[in-house]
């Protein structure tokens, strides 16, 4: 019964293995974004003196979400093979080794992953709806298909509230022109109009545990 235990927990111990050929693709994947990196470059070397600010920031959107895309490929790589698979000994001898590699484990990999998601799908957004990022300087509201912002972004909250504050939606009738500028008003100083201080809170040591688990 022992030399079974032992033959069954000697195959699922090699198991882990399998997962090698998928890093393998990923780093194939890799070697085709990094193409397509070159290709994107290329077409936009060509059209520069052709593209107004706007089409050129959202190319360049283009290539930093690639970029964002690589590292995140990357990091699932190396993080991936040494937490799940085989550490990388030759990594280890080398100098050129990255400083995080060997530190990320599974819970700091997850953090990573869902930072560096988050930024890529705000960099989708951007781009799907052509907003130049250097001119934003408002609140956003995405509703399906639709993205609105400064006075209409907040009238589309006070829509979907409860109770009285869906009578403020009625703010849509006045002319846009005029609710952005007091929307801007009020946002420069809502600091001292509502008596509130900017800082960050920790978060709660059993809500971080729940988020990592």
């Amino acid at each position: 019964m022992s030399k079974l235990s032992h033959a069954v927990e000697s195959i699922l111990f090699r198991s882990r293995f399998l997962l090698a050929p998928l890093y393998l693709g990923l780093v194939g994947a890799l070697a085709l974004l990094a193409y397509r990196f070159i290709v994107e470059f290329w077409h936009l070397a060509e059209k520069t003196a052709d593209m107004s600010a706007s089409e050129f920031t959202l190319s360049l959107l283009a290539l930093l979400d690639l970029t964002l895309l690589a590292n995140l490929i990357l990091m699932v790589i190396f993080a991936g093979y040494e937490n799940f698979v085989s550490r990388i000994d030759i990594a280890t001898e080398s100098k050129d080794r990255p400083h995080w590699m060997g530190t990320i484990d599974f819970s700091g990999l997850k953090i990573k992953l869902i930072g560096s998601l988050v930024a890529i799908s705000v960099i989708e957004l951007l781009k799907d709806f052509s907003i130049n990022p250097t001119q934003l300087n408002s609140l956003v509201v995405k509703d399906g298909k639709k993205l609105f912002t400064h006075s209409t972004a907040v009238l589309q909250i006070c829509k979907n509230l409860s109770g009285g504050w869906k009578l403020l939606y009625l703010g849509v009738l006045i002319p846009r022109i005029i609710r952005d500028k007091l929307y801007t008003f009020v946002a420069e100083r809502r600091h001292k109009i509502f008596k509130n201080q900017v800082k960050c809170e920790n978060i709660p040591s059993e809500v971080r545990e729940r988020i990592l688990n």
